[in-house]
């Protein structure tokens, strides 16, 4: 079977897909580039591990000029782990409005490429969600915070899985265990750079290239959903960039899992959701002390005076009992509380009596999800009388965070399979582009 008849069935008809892998042949490549400059019927273009040489490099600005002719819009262009002037492509996407959903992801420093694309972001009017998975350096956080400041199209901002974190020269490939030699649910998605690169340690501060980004957030108003998951950011870090969100008067969902908040970031989440103009409707504060009860007190007095929230998510926080009835007590009253998930946190038998009872002053309560705490034979028989005929919101099977790398110290080397891992925890963002 020929390679044309082959790319054909796999991408041609009904699946609208264009998608180009480091396997193929140069040749191959521009040939179907120019096949899609006939045919509109393409709306997902994906280039994976492909060295984009001047000749495919071409072919592409070419087909991109004749899309931006004819108000043809691509729905999702995806650029993982290629090599060659990626900027070019990047920011000419953005420069000719003619894609709403862009994913790009890269073991290697992208300072270039962010202050491109940050100038073509302040003009674009069809790109509605961009998730980058890099290295997060202050440079390029400072250009995508002032793009993000003028940017008006974006809804949906990832920066799910990027590497903010000091590199290590030490050898990484080996994973390490938590302290008490379980495996962490964390991933560690980037590591030592190239040696083709400006070495990581030299350019990268987590809390300055927070800060750098915090101030374009603060300034943004246009973005409904936010993703800083699975960054391994520390509480001084993630605390700026939660402040700047104070106020914001579109953002809907927030979703900080897998990061080190502590403290000082509970604090600024309390002042994001006792805001009056507060419209965030999901927080997902997942595994952000895997060792240590999470301090949840300030976020719980600030939920009392919310009314948006639907959906919390706070699993794998090692919370005691007290502090989970401090958290349920903050929204009794409250009747826009749908979702709770209480799993693999420190709720035992001894808590249960009085969780139920307030459960039971919930009233718009539809799920909650208990799986993965010691609540023991007596709390099974308590949380038997939540439950009627028809309908039960507590549901005790675990629902786990999905498989990821375990959290170590040092970085692990880039890969597909690590980029994935972080796709797949994020599925529910730009559905299909990565797939």
């Amino acid at each position: 079977m020929s390679t044309r008849t082959i790319q054909t069935s796999a991408y041609g008809g009904m699946n609208r897909k264009l998608r180009f892998n480091g396997k193929m042949k140069s040749r191959e490549i521009i040939e179907w580039l120019r096949e899609a400059k006939q045919e509109r019927y393409y709306t997902i273009l994906k280039f994976d591990e492909v060295i984009l040489n001047s000749a495919i490099i071409a072919e592409v600005l070419d087909l991109l000029r004749i899309s931006s002719r004819h108000g043809r819009v691509w729905e999702r262009v995806s650029l993982e782990f290629c090599e060659g002037p990626v900027d070019l492509v990047v920011s000419s996407l953005v420069l000719m409005d003619c894609v709403r959903h862009l994913f790009l992801a890269s073991d290697k420093i992208q300072d270039d490429l962010m202050d491109r694309l940050s100038t073509a972001l302040r003009i674009s009017t069809s790109l509605k969600s961009l998730w980058l998975l890099i290295p997060m350096t202050e440079v390029s956080a400072t250009h995508l915070g002032s793009a993000m400041k003028y940017n008006r199209s974006i809804d949906k901002l990832s920066l799910s899985g990027s590497n903010w974190e000091n590199s290590d020269d030490s050898d990484s490939d080996s994973d390490d265990d938590t302290n008490d030699g379980s495996k962490s649910l964390r991933p560690k998605l980037f590591g030592k750079q190239n040696a083709g690169n400006s070495p990581v340690e030299n350019q990268m501060s987590p809390r300055d290239a927070a800060m750098s980004l915090a101030l374009g957030l603060k300034y943004n108003d246009g973005i409904q959903s936010l993703d800083i998951s699975c960054c391994d950011l520390p509480d001084e870090a993630m605390a700026p960039i939660i402040d700047g969100l104070v106020g914001h008067p579109y953002l809907e969902a927030l979703n900080i899992s897998r990061n080190r908040c502590r403290i000082q970031s509970v604090e600024a989440l309390g002042r994001v959701v006792e805001d009056d103009d507060c419209l965030i409707r999901s927080l997902d504060l997942r595994e952000q002390s895997p060792h240590d009860a999470l301090e949840i007190s300030p976020l719980s007095f600030a939920l009392r005076q919310n009314r948006s929230l639907e959906a919390l998510r706070i699993s794998h926080n090692e919370l005691v009992d007290s502090q989970v009835l401090e958290l349920v007590d903050s929204f009794r009253g409250n009747a826009s509380i749908k979702e709770l998930d209480l799993e693999h946190n420190n709720i035992t038998e001894k808590g249960i009596p009085d969780l139920t009872k307030y459960i039971k002053e919930l009233p718009s309560l539809t799920k909650l999800l208990l799986g993965g705490n010691a609540i023991g034979e007596e709390g099974f028989n308590f949380l038997e009388s939540l439950e009627d005929d028809d309908d039960s919101i507590c549901t005790i099977t675990e629902e786990d965070l999905r498989p990821a790398k375990p959290r170590s110290t040092k970085t692990a080397k880039t890969s597909k399979s690590t980029a994935a891992a972080a796709v797949s925890n994020n599925v529910s963002f730009l559905t299909g582009i990565a797939e």
